[in-house]
């Protein structure tokens, strides 16, 4: 299990995956209307990970979601960050009918490089009846899938504005999540899974943290706010932090997140450990957002410059998100690291 990484900071940002959090459309109000929430109890008590069934869909959880953060490059060294997820809202725990919808998909995805080029960007939405669903290797959304191919292997395949994605993506020792349940979640993360494949025309490797849960999350909405960083390091670190605040600006923000080692060993790291400063912003044009994309991170060791790959990496959802890809320089340890990431930013705007 990753300490630091505690259920509220994890539900916080999963929550985000299934709904954007800025959202307080009639859209989204009418799928939250229709969905039955008693009609999945929520999970308790102590659980084993049990692999390679929990890898695949658990339909009497109220929701779930598998969501991938890849650090990519390509053979000349250019970097990508491409992020991808797929969720699943309950919507009931049986069909009334034939043609009943009983799940609400979601799948977003988005890709980043460094330069002039602008992100890549688009999300879908369904309401199952065979568009979107999941059976006993895959979840898809129309002609978005990621699916098992081995007990410890996902293959993604997905257009993105007309760019084919292809990853297998193989799950390096996947930790558990609340092993002793003591909340109503379940799941695991995998810091560090290794990425092949291609995107478009040019074959990509790279390192992507991975996550999978299921259980009762608290729908996003509400005083809170958060963003996300997930960073892997030349040296073979892995780093996640979620900050979360308040909207109107007040209080101080609180981190709670991990550092993994090249060991694979776990460190826990809060707002007592560490210091993350932004040190520069960014507007969009129409004046909707200010975001902070570049951030100074200082303490367990750690002195790192984080640096966006263009400062407009503002995903036209339908709730808008800045989200893309950053590059890090700086020390861990008294030596020097470098690395890549991305950076999620929500709340900034509504």
């Amino acid at each position: 299990m990753i300490g630091a990484v505690s259920y509220i900071a994890a539900l916080a940002f999963w929550a985000l995956s299934i709904l954007p959090a800025t959202a307080q459309s009639t859209f989204y109000d009418d799928i939250i209307a229709t969905s039955r929430q008693d009609d999945f109890p929520p999970l308790s008590g102590a659980w084993a990970l049990t692999l390679p069934q929990d890898h695949l869909a658990h339909p009497d959880a109220w929701t779930e979601t598998w969501a991938v953060a890849a650090s990519l490059q390509t053979p000349d060294g250019s970097p990508l960050a491409l992020q991808v997820s797929f969720s699943r809202l309950g919507l009931k725990a049986k069909p009334d009918g034939a043609f009943d919808p009983t799940a609400f998909f979601r799948a977003d995805a988005i890709l980043s490089r460094p330069g002039d080029q602008a992100i890549l960007a688009a999300e879908r939405f369904s309401r199952g009846l065979g568009a979107a669903g999941h059976d006993q290797t895959s979840i898809w959304t129309d002609n978005w899938s990621l699916t098992l191919s081995d007990p410890q292997s996902f293959t993604l395949d997905l257009p993105l504005n007309d760019t084919p994605i292809s990853l297998t993506l193989s799950l390096n020792a996947p930790r558990q999540q609340d092993p002793d349940g003591a909340t109503p979640i379940r799941g695991y993360s995998s810091p560090r899974a290794a990425v092949t494949g291609q995107i478009g025309d040019q074959p990509v490797t790279g390192t992507a943290w991975f996550d999978h849960f299921w259980g009762e999350v608290p729908l996003p909405g509400g005083p809170l706010a958060y963003d996300r960083l997930i960073l892997h390091l030349d040296d073979g670190s892995a780093l996640t932090l979620l900050r979360s605040r308040r909207r109107d600006g007040a209080g101080i923000a609180a981190l709670d997140g991990a550092l993994i080692g090249p060991d694979r060993q776990g460190t826990s790291l809060d707002d007592q450990a560490l210091d993350l400063t932004p040190t520069a912003n960014w507007s969009s044009e129409d004046g909707a957002g200010r975001y902070p994309v570049a951030w100074r991170l200082a303490g367990a060791g750690l002195i790192l410059d984080i640096a966006p790959f263009r400062d407009d990496q503002r995903a036209p959802f339908l709730a808008p998100i800045w989200s893309g890809g950053v590059t890090v320089t700086g020390t861990k340890d008294g030596q020097p690291v470098t690395g890549t990431g991305i950076l999620q930013l929500s709340g900034y705007e509504e």
